[in-house]
């Protein structure tokens, strides 16, 4: 680069305009890196810098708009964050105001940037930028609020302090300021936020909840807020999910009586017009939480399963929520503390077992998925849960809801794959306790098209392909299991073809072989 194009450069950014800041930037692309480094050790950009908010409210029009985005990022490139934020303050404030989605969007690169370089310190001594980016943050428009949520993530995660610093001082007050009459946009981003900080650490979460910002949640989860904001409460509930799969988050929302206000919402039935989209995630979040805890929440909460096994059985609500229910109950019992607790629900259970059994043999294939996806949960045990007792237990909840084992033969033969996968994979349950294997073999057929391949869905007859290879992977799978099984009584025949089966693997095809043929005539 020449001493004439520095002077040019000097020339330029001293005197300042409307056309020059496109000119400038548009020079400035034709540089490579390198060039562009040597010009900024050569030319004092302070004072264009000092002068770029004029220009802000001076430039009309997207093309100045973007430039002026461009010579940002290229004034950036070779500063220290902390120094790039003392130069570039007073102009990112105002980029963050501008309306123009670019220049917003390179106001928030600059906060980012900082962020990534370890200069956090720089931007909470910033509360005016900071009250900012809250502003950008709680736009209708996600696009635009995206960057500044992302910003605002990092902030406060990054440490303890940082999280105290941001929630508890006055940018935090001006998050919460008018907190009834923010949008719901807002509230529901400010929930996210925290509860992504509260999930760190206990640390996090003293903070967060010193913020006010769970308290002003649980508030919400009233009935009275529930039924004229339910979107709000959908999202409350995710949030309280994602609190409740780390420990110190669990035992906040026991301590604080949230559980028992979410168990409230699910056995009150008083959700008002939007009851089928959030009763769904009532089901899941305590669903998921008896697969992970069930003895805690079980005693935290002990109305909810009682309450779910009378309700299934009238049907009083929209089939899809009724499969939820069914599916919650199967969560339920994924862990042995499940399935000794709902055991003691006898009356209940077995009206409940009735209802699988009916809707198992329904029409509807949405039914019978779900009947046999529950049934799987229902009845799986680990080997070293297999006692006496339990496997007892089992063979008596199978009965309840199919009668024997062919029922469940009948569903693999289906031509549906999204029926004969599910029915597979409780037969595969099925095979792994004693029980099941001896009704399995005393099944008649059943032992045959497992070892037929051509008898999968979507297998072709004459070729053998073209099967679901899933499909064919659970009949391996459970074939498997029988080759694997000390105590089934079989006959050397039958020994040596679950052998051969098992050594094949699951996607084995016998070769087709062709006699060549002279045609007539040759």
């Amino acid at each position: 680069m020449t001493v004439k194009d520095n002077e040019w450069f000097r020339e330029k950014v001293e005197n300042i305009s409307t056309c020059d800041v496109f000119l400038v930037s548009t020079e400035l692309k034709k540089l490579d890196r390198e060039s562009r480094k040597n010009l900024y050790s050569h030319v004092d950009f302070s004072q264009f810098v000092n002068g770029l908010p004029a220009q802000l409210a001076l430039g009309a029009g997207n093309e100045y708009f973007e430039a002026f985005a461009d010579l940002i990022i290229m004034l950036l490139e070779y500063k220290n964050p902390s120094e790039a934020f003392a130069d570039l303050n007073v102009v990112c404030g105002n980029m963050l105001d501008h309306k123009h989605e670019k220049v917003r969007e390179v106001g928030v690169s600059l906060l980012i940037l900082t962020l990534d370089c370890g200069e956090s310190h720089c931007l909470l001594s910033s509360p005016d930028y900071l009250s900012k980016v809250v502003k950008l943050a709680s736009n209708t428009d996600l696009n635009a609020a995206t960057p500044a949520l992302t910003a605002i993530s990092r902030l406060i995660c990054k440490s303890p302090e940082n999280c105290r610093l941001f929630l508890l001082g006055p940018v935090g007050a001006a998050l919460k300021a008018d907190w009834e009459s923010a949008s719901e946009v807002h509230r529901v981003r400010v929930y996210n936020l925290a509860t992504e900080a509260a999930c760190l650490s206990e640390e996090f979460l003293k903070i967060v909840v010193d913020s006010k910002i769970l308290f002003f949640m649980q508030e919400r989860l009233q009935n009275n807020n529930a039924t004229s904001d339910p979107l709000s409460l959908m999202n409350i509930i995710e949030c309280f999910a994602k609190l409740s799969k780390v420990e110190w988050g669990f035992n906040y929302l026991a301590r604080s009586g949230t559980f028992v206000r979410l168990e409230d919402s699910l056995v009150s039935d008083n959700l008002g017009p939007m009851q089928s989209i959030i009763m769904p995630e009532l089901y899941e979040l305590f669903g998921n939480l008896s697969q992970t805890v069930p003895e805690k929440i079980l005693s935290e909460c002990p109305r909810f399963v009682p309450h779910i096994l009378k309700s299934v059985p009238t049907a009083s609500v929209s089939p899809h929520i009724t499969r939820a229910e069914i599916a919650m109950i199967g969560q339920v019992a994924t862990q042995v503390p499940g399935k000794i607790y709902l055991s003691q629900q006898f009356a209940e259970l077995e009206e409940f077992y009735a209802y699988l059994k009916y809707r198992a043999n329904s029409g509807v294939q949405e039914d019978k998925m779900c009947v046999l996806d529950t049934a799987a949960a229902l009845l799986y045990l680990k080997p070293d849960e297999q006692s006496d007792a339990l496997c007892r237990l089992m063979n008596q909840w199978f009965e309840a809801i199919f009668t024997s084992v062919r029922r469940v033969h009948e569903k693999c033969a289906e031509p549906f794959p999204e029926t004969v996968l599910p029915a597979l994979q409780l037969l595969l349950v099925v095979s792994q306790q004693a029980w099941g294997r001896r009704e399995m073999m005393a099944t008649p057929g059943l032992f045959e098209w497992l070892l037929d391949r051509e008898a999968a869905c979507g297998v072709h007859k004459s070729t053998g392909s073209g099967g679901n290879p899933v499909v064919l992977r659970a009949k391996y799978d459970i074939v498997k299991v029988l080759n694997n099984s000390a105590d089934l009584e079989l006959s050397l025949e039958q020994k040596d073809a679950l052998a051969e089966f098992v050594k094949q693997g699951p996607f084995f095809k016998r070769g087709m072989y062709e006699v060549a043929t002279e045609a007539p005539g040759n």
